[in-house]
Protein backbone atom coordinates (compact mmCIF):
# COMPACT_ATOMS: atom_id res chain seq x y z
CA UNK A 1 0.00 0.00 0.00
CA UNK A 2 1.36 3.19 -0.76
CA UNK A 3 0.37 6.63 1.36
CA UNK A 4 1.75 10.26 1.35
CA UNK A 5 2.74 12.07 3.85
CA UNK A 6 3.62 15.83 3.70
CA UNK A 7 6.94 16.64 5.30
CA UNK A 8 7.16 20.03 6.96
CA UNK A 9 10.94 20.93 6.95
CA UNK A 10 12.78 24.32 7.85
CA UNK A 11 15.52 25.26 5.88
CA UNK A 12 17.20 27.76 3.15
CA UNK A 13 16.70 26.41 0.25
CA UNK A 14 15.40 23.64 -1.48
CA UNK A 15 18.28 21.55 -1.51
CA UNK A 16 18.29 21.81 2.02
CA UNK A 17 14.86 21.05 2.35
CA UNK A 18 14.56 17.68 0.31
CA UNK A 19 18.47 16.89 2.33
CA UNK A 20 16.57 16.95 5.53
CA UNK A 21 13.43 15.04 4.74
CA UNK A 22 15.78 12.37 2.99
CA UNK A 23 17.64 12.48 6.25
CA UNK A 24 14.65 11.87 8.20
CA UNK A 25 13.01 9.84 6.21
CA UNK A 26 16.24 7.18 5.96
CA UNK A 27 15.90 7.13 10.09
CA UNK A 28 12.23 5.75 9.65
CA UNK A 29 12.72 3.00 6.59
CA UNK A 30 11.92 0.18 8.44
CA UNK A 31 10.06 1.13 11.03
CA UNK A 32 6.58 2.71 9.54
CA UNK A 33 7.17 1.58 6.33
CA UNK A 34 9.32 -0.16 3.92
CA UNK A 35 10.62 2.12 1.15
CA UNK A 36 10.12 6.12 -0.15
CA UNK A 37 10.45 7.96 -2.65
CA UNK A 38 10.43 12.03 -2.56
CA UNK A 39 10.86 13.35 -6.16
CA UNK A 40 9.54 10.23 -8.33
CA UNK A 41 6.05 9.77 -7.05
CA UNK A 42 2.65 10.19 -7.98
CA UNK A 43 1.46 12.64 -5.44
CA UNK A 44 2.57 15.74 -7.49
CA UNK A 45 -0.87 16.90 -7.09
CA UNK A 46 -1.28 17.08 -3.15
CA UNK A 47 1.16 20.77 -2.92
CA UNK A 48 1.43 21.28 -6.67
CA UNK A 49 -1.31 21.51 -9.23
CA UNK A 50 -3.08 19.05 -11.55
CA UNK A 51 -1.10 21.48 -14.61
CA UNK A 52 2.41 21.86 -12.78
CA UNK A 53 3.18 18.75 -9.98
CA UNK A 54 5.65 19.92 -7.33
CA UNK A 55 6.95 17.81 -4.69
CA UNK A 56 9.12 20.47 -2.54
CA UNK A 57 7.80 24.16 -2.44
CA UNK A 58 8.04 26.74 0.28
CA UNK A 59 5.41 26.37 2.38
CA UNK A 60 3.72 30.03 1.69
CA UNK A 61 2.84 28.93 -1.24
CA UNK A 62 1.13 25.86 -0.82
CA UNK A 63 -0.08 26.07 3.04
CA UNK A 64 -3.85 26.13 2.35
CA UNK A 65 -3.36 22.71 0.81
CA UNK A 66 -1.15 21.57 3.76
CA UNK A 67 -4.00 22.43 5.91
CA UNK A 68 -6.37 20.54 3.77
CA UNK A 69 -4.35 17.30 4.02
CA UNK A 70 -3.72 17.40 7.42
CA UNK A 71 -7.43 16.78 7.73
CA UNK A 72 -7.34 13.38 6.61
CA UNK A 73 -5.18 12.43 9.62
CA UNK A 74 -8.99 12.80 11.36
CA UNK A 75 -10.24 10.19 9.15
CA UNK A 76 -7.57 8.12 9.88
CA UNK A 77 -8.76 7.99 13.70
CA UNK A 78 -12.41 7.68 12.65
CA UNK A 79 -11.42 4.39 10.54
CA UNK A 80 -8.67 3.24 13.55
CA UNK A 81 -11.16 3.28 16.04
CA UNK A 82 -14.11 1.56 13.41
CA UNK A 83 -11.49 -1.05 13.65
CA UNK A 84 -10.86 -1.45 16.83
CA UNK A 85 -14.34 -1.43 17.61
CA UNK A 86 -14.88 -3.77 15.17
CA UNK A 87 -11.95 -6.67 16.28
CA UNK A 88 -13.10 -6.02 20.12
CA UNK A 89 -16.84 -6.68 19.18
CA UNK A 90 -15.68 -10.02 17.11
CA UNK A 91 -12.96 -10.82 19.88
CA UNK A 92 -10.03 -10.53 17.79
CA UNK A 93 -7.53 -9.30 20.29
CA UNK A 94 -4.10 -9.40 17.56
CA UNK A 95 -6.50 -7.32 15.22
CA UNK A 96 -7.60 -5.24 18.16
CA UNK A 97 -4.56 -4.18 19.49
CA UNK A 98 -3.04 -3.42 15.45
CA UNK A 99 -5.63 -1.20 15.42
CA UNK A 100 -4.94 0.05 18.62
CA UNK A 101 -1.53 0.88 17.94
CA UNK A 102 -2.28 2.71 14.97
CA UNK A 103 -4.86 4.93 16.31
CA UNK A 104 -2.20 5.56 19.37
CA UNK A 105 0.15 6.47 17.00
CA UNK A 106 -1.67 9.15 15.27
CA UNK A 107 -3.43 10.79 18.57
CA UNK A 108 -0.51 10.67 19.95
CA UNK A 109 1.17 12.48 16.90
CA UNK A 110 4.27 10.30 16.32
CA UNK A 111 5.30 9.94 12.25
CA UNK A 112 3.06 7.56 11.04
CA UNK A 113 2.82 6.87 7.61
CA UNK A 114 -1.24 7.85 8.56
CA UNK A 115 0.28 11.18 9.38
CA UNK A 116 -0.97 13.46 6.37
CA UNK A 117 1.46 16.13 7.67
CA UNK A 118 4.31 15.65 9.73
CA UNK A 119 6.43 18.27 11.16
CA UNK A 120 9.69 16.99 11.12
CA UNK A 121 11.51 19.90 13.32
CA UNK A 122 9.06 20.15 16.09
CA UNK A 123 8.18 16.30 15.60
CA UNK A 124 4.56 16.33 15.90
CA UNK A 125 1.44 17.83 13.25
CA UNK A 126 1.26 21.01 13.45
CA UNK A 127 1.67 24.01 11.04
CA UNK A 128 3.51 26.63 11.48
CA UNK A 129 1.81 30.45 11.54
CA UNK A 130 5.01 32.07 10.14
CA UNK A 131 6.39 30.13 6.81
CA UNK A 132 9.46 31.85 6.61
CA UNK A 133 12.19 29.12 6.20
CA UNK A 134 9.59 27.03 6.01
CA UNK A 135 9.35 23.90 3.17
CA UNK A 136 6.77 21.39 2.43
CA UNK A 137 8.15 18.01 0.97
CA UNK A 138 6.10 14.86 -0.34
CA UNK A 139 6.89 11.81 0.40
CA UNK A 140 5.26 8.43 -1.34
CA UNK A 141 6.18 5.72 1.01
CA UNK A 142 5.12 1.89 0.84
CA UNK A 143 3.93 0.20 3.75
Amino acid sequence: MHSAVVLLVQAENKEDAVFEAENFMDQEVGHAFDYYSIEDNNWGDLIGSKEKEEFVLPLSECKDKVIEYSKSKDLEIEYFQSLADQYKKAGDNQMYGFALKHLGEIIGEYFTPYAGVYNIDMSDYSIPDNTDDWWAVVADMHH
